[in-house]
Parts: C-alpha cells; structure tokens; sequence
C-alpha cells in the first residue's frame, strides 16, 4: 500500500492541473511576519513514502481490439500554456518563511518542464516525439495538423483563448484533419464540463450519483428537495475551483449565502446531497474492454475538526496552505472484493455512459457499500505518480509503458492509408467523416435518358 500527496485534476477530472495562466491569484500569509503576497495557487509533484510493499514488475503495454494500419512512429505532445508561468514563479518561494512544515513538495516543475517530461517518457518507449505549445496561435495548431502530421497527436490542450468550452473544439479540429488524437472526443469533453448536465446522463444510463439540483439564479425554493448535508458547487468549473471550507451546508439559511456567493463568482451552481464516507478516484482506460486500474483512496484524517472531508481547492492546488499538507492518498485502496468488483462495474458504466475514450478518471463517494459517481473526468492528469499514473504504476505499468498504451488506443483510429491523392470513387471530400447523408440516385435509362424530375405529392 502506498501513501502519497495527490495533485490532480483538470477537469477531476480534470481532471488535469489547471493552467497557469487560468490559476486565480489569491492573497494569502506567509510566515510571522504577517507580510502578504498576492501569488497564484500552485501544485507540486508527488512524494510518496512507501510503506514496506515490493514494487510490480512492467508490463508491456497489451494490445486491445483490431491493430492499427501500421505501427505509429511519431507522436506530438500537444498542450496550450500562454503568458507567465506561475509554477516557475512558486519556485522562488522562501519555504522558510512557511508557517508550518511542509510534508509535500512545494517546489514544482513548470508546464513546459511537465510536458516536456512527456515526450521523453514516449521517446523511452520508441516513439519519435515532441513537445509542442500551441500559444494560442491558430497557425501553429494548422502547422501542426497540415504540414508536420503525425502519426498521433498526445492531446493535452484543456483551453484555447483562456475558454475551457473551447478544449472541445480543438479536438473537432483533429477529427477534421483525420489525425489521430489521445483521449476523449468533443462530446465527452463538452458534456463532462457541465457537472448538471453529466449527473442527468448518469442517470439516464442507471448509474447512481447523489441527488442534485441546478439553479441558474441565486433564488432556492423554499423545498429543496434534497437531504442536508448539501455541497454547492459551480456548474462549469473544474479542478475543484469553487470548493472551499464552506462548501458543505447543514441547514437553509447558510445555503442560501453560499448559493449567492458561488453564483456571484462562477454564475450557475449545482447544489449536491453530501455524502459522508470515503472518497475513491477510479481511473479507467481501454475501449472495446475497458480496464478499471487500482482505485486511490484520500485520507481526511488529519484535516482539522472543523474542515469537511472534501477535495478543496486549496487542499488540492495550494502547497503554501496547510491544508494542502494534510490530505493523503492511498493506493490501492484498501477495499474488500465485493466491494472493490461494484466500484469497477460503476465506474465502467459511467465510463461508457459519458463516451470517455481511452483514458478518464471517475470520482466516487462511497455510502456504505454503495458507489456513487460524484463527476467523470475526461483525459485526467498524467502527472507522473500521481492519481491516474499512481495507478497505472501500481498495475504493473512504468511511466513510459503507461503513456505508450494510451497512444497505442489512440493509433487505433487511424484511418487506413490511401495513395497520395487519391480520392475514393464516387464520395465526395468529408463523406467518409459522414458528414452527408447517403442519398440513392436511380441508374439512368440508356433509352429515355436521366429519370425525370417528380413533383411532390399534393
């Protein structure tokens, strides 16, 4: 079993780690002096302490379904980072002038030192690859996509133009390019950012979730309808932007406040019965059969009395508050099989429920011995030994083995190749994407000519 810090999400997920660029710059103390500084929050790597458990053997990366047209060689590891880098920046912090102890690391790599770190684990693991920042630039994105094609593009864009909505759109591109792209499609990843919107899929789909409403005003009737405990939480944030100390609610009057002041900040909000048990992060990947890897448990047991067992931002992005500093992780989480085998066949039905592709993580909260999905996050974070690749390590998969595998589902979409320029006989360009509907016309009379023309009945 091992005990580690987590750090992730973009989406849990992101899912991913936000941006920089996107990171709210918050006030905050540091040291005795009570001197403030207005810094960003920040996420740091992972440090494990292990405790006493042999470390699994590699496995190679399996082969699942039909295998692709040929074995790709090259990969683009394509992520968006713009302005200042304010992981760098947190590097120049004091860890002295701390007024506590810091169990994790404080100092981070820096988005281009991560996604770099991503290009060699797949050069490791044989592929030609390289690391490229979009900037914003529509020009390089074409580059990209039309002059310098490769075999598979690693997709970790999360924004274009500072707008998340606009990671969908970014994977619409790769689609019309036909170049194969790692991860979800623009579905999913519109779909999983309205939290409302998922837990009504999930519910369509027979997976449980707890109870919710969504209220795009700040006005609650005077029934709920739902169970206090609630959490409130805004509808299209990620990466747990919103959730704070004061997020779980015991009666109506706080909640109202809270609705206000989330709704002030972030618009839409979705208020959620609190489950109060433990928290799992079930990681997922494959497609025909996807594979359920070992759950991460979070360990709340040295919060303070009056802080609620939940995944706050400052608890998951913030390594100058203390709180970052006293929640753990456990994987594998220690579950009994039963229990274990209802988490995996819940967190494939999400999986399959939201269209995920090739990777996702999917947060549970168990009540009992009964799951339910709290969010379902397309292309999570790829930290290395953090979250979903702590997983993935404690399955028997290095860093390189892991991320390969992910190409390689990825590879399997590619589209077969054609001799240059050749045009498939009788299609237009785009009806192989399906973009027309197929449409019968009759073969001509060699005696009368074309069919004629009909009029519609009266």
């Amino acid at each position: 079993m091992t005990l580690r810090k987590t750090a992730d999400l973009r989406r849990a997920d992101s899912p991913k780690r936000p941006a920089s660029d996107r990171i709210d710059s918050r006030i905050f103390s540091v040291g005795d002096s009570g001197k403030t500084r207005k810094e960003p929050l920040n996420e740091p790597q992972a440090r494990r302490q292990t405790i006493d458990e042999p470390k699994t053997a590699e496995k190679p990366a399996p082969q699942e379904g039909a295998e692709p047209p040929d074995k790709p060689t090259s990969v683009v590891v394509l992520y968006n980072q713009v302005g200042e880098d304010w992981y760098e920046k947190l590097q120049q912090v004091d860890l002295s002038t701390l007024p506590f102890e810091p169990e994790y690391p404080v100092h981070v790599p820096t988005v281009r030192e991560e996604y770099s770190e991503v290009a060699r684990a797949l050069r490791r693991a044989g592929y030609r690859a390289r690391a490229v920042n979009l900037e914003n630039d529509l020009r390089r994105l074409e580059r990209v996509l039309k002059r310098n094609r490769p075999d598979v593009i690693f997709n970790l864009v999360e924004f274009f133009h500072d707008d998340a909505g606009l990671e969908a759109a970014v994977a619409g591109m790769y689609d019309v390019y036909r170049i194969a792209y790692t991860g979800a499609p623009p579905f999913a990843l519109s779909l999983c950012q309205d939290k409302g919107l998922t837990k009504r899929v999930l519910q369509d789909h027979g997976v449980p979730t707890p109870r919710f409403k969504v209220f795009y005003e700040p006005k609650l009737p005077k029934r709920l309808g739902l169970r206090y405990p609630v959490i409130v939480k805004p509808v299209w944030e990620d990466a747990s932007a919103g959730v704070t100390k004061d997020s779980v609610l015991y009666d109506s009057e706080r909640l109202a406040e809270r609705v206000e002041h989330v709704y002030q900040e972030y618009g839409a909000i979705i208020v959620e019965e609190f489950i109060v048990g433990r928290e799992l992060h079930v990681s997922v990947w494959g497609n025909d059969q996807p594979e359920v890897l070992p759950p991460v448990e979070f360990d709340f047991s040295e919060l303070p009395p009056d802080y609620p067992p939940i995944i706050s931002y400052s608890a998951k992005w913030n390594p100058l508050s203390e709180i970052y500093h006293k929640v753990h992780t456990i994987c594998p989480a220690p579950l009994p099989k039963r229990l274990l085998n209802k988490v995996e066949k819940v967190a494939i039905r999400a999986y399959q429920a939201t269209e995920c592709r090739d990777y996702a993580r999917v947060d549970i909260r168990l009540k009992g011995n009964e799951p339910y999905v709290l969010e379902v996050n397309p292309n999570p974070d790829l930290t290395e030994g953090v979250s979903f690749m702590d997983s993935a390590e404690r399955a028997g998969y290095s860093f390189s083995a892991a991320l390969a595998r992910i190409v390689e589902f990825a590879a399997r979409r590619r589209p077969a190749p054609k001799p240059a320029g050749e045009q498939p006989e009788g299609r237009r360009p785009g009806e192989d994407l399906m973009l027309f509907p197929k449409i019968e016309t009759p073969p001509a009379d060699a005696k009368t000519g074309p069919p004629a023309e009909t009029e519609p009945p009266a």
